[in-house]
């Protein structure tokens, strides 16, 4: 699902592995991805409980950077 807000444009998806031969999906976590870093920054600093979770960069994806959370987890956030 792609997210426009005013802190910037992310798109939410079931995670895949960005290190696997395949993209296998996991339906037990989120991906969090966006084009720029500033756009999952910004949610992070809106969204307090998802500052403890890392950014990850990836040069050969569409979505240059993630940031993955546990499914059960990401319903909580506020």
């Amino acid at each position: 699902m792609w997210v426009f807000t005013r802190y910037g444009f992310s798109s939410f998806a079931c995670a895949t592995n960005a290190y696997a031969v395949s993209d296998s999906v996991q339906t037990d976590r989120l991906m969090i991805r966006a084009y720029r870093r500033q756009d999952l920054q910004a949610l992070q600093a809106r969204f307090p409980d998802l500052r403890s979770l890392k950014i990850e960069a990836f040069t050969k994806r569409d979505y240059r950077y993630c940031i993955y959370v546990a499914a059960e987890d990401f319903w909580e956030f506020r």
